[in-house]
């Protein structure tokens, strides 16, 4: 997406919605907009599911301008992607550690689990998470989000866990759900992805347990 094209949205969300940089649009005043391209409900839908990246059933100004750069990209004939293309993150949604961060918090799991052992109990990940400071309802909820299903918590989910964590303590909010990249990546078993007539998944089944401390 061009820079004219990004300004042209931004504006769009400024005169139609009424909202700023910071604000966040609701479902029913968004799909108004992107049915006057007359594509199909499914499409309609599947835009949506794209563009809102967090899962938080809203659109802030960046997801907004990436649904109306895919109902552009429709309309022109390309097909809808199966996944929100990576140029089209948003930029203050920062889900890769850094080297540095990476390394430390690797450290602190095998100090935690021991040489004999590759992954946490969730209470084990809670005490270390606990930390940081952030209210004990936080900390539960980050464990739940990179270990959803009760399994122990491997290095990876654990260094994720951290993330999260600095996240909160720097004031960003606490995200409804992982990224579906970003769940692949921790290992977790991804759910089916929703249809595009909006029929919802299944959850997945159990993943299995691995010795713990």
């Amino acid at each position: 997406m061009t820079q004219e094209k990004r300004a042209k949205y931004a504006e769009l969300f400024r005169v139609k919605l009424g909202l700023g940089e910071g604000g966040h649009a609701q479902r029913q005043q968004v799909i108004p907009l992107i049915e006057r391209s007359r594509l199909p409900q499914d499409e309609i839908n599947w835009i949506w599911h794209l563009a809102d990246a967090d899962r938080d059933q809203q659109l802030s100004r960046d997801e907004f301008c990436n649904a109306m750069h895919l109902v552009t990209l429709r309309k022109s004939g390309t097909d809808l992607p199966p996944e929100l293309p990576s140029e089209l993150m948003s930029d203050d949604v920062k889900w890769e550690l850094t080297l540095d961060q990476s390394v430390n918090f690797g450290e602190q799991f095998r100090a935690l689990a021991g040489g004999q052992h590759t992954a946490l109990s969730q209470d084990a990940a809670r005490q270390h998470l606990a930390t940081y400071g952030q209210p004990a309802h936080y900390v539960s909820r980050v464990v739940e989000l990179v270990a959803p299903y009760g399994q122990l918590v491997n290095e990876h989910q654990f260094c994720m866990a951290n993330l999260l964590m600095m996240r909160l303590v720097g004031g960003e909010p606490m995200p409804g759900v992982l990224p579906e990249r970003v769940r692949v990546q921790l290992g977790i078993v991804p759910s089916p992805m929703p249809t595009r007539s909006g029929a919802a998944p299944s959850l997945p089944p159990s993943a299995p347990r691995t010795p713990s401390v």
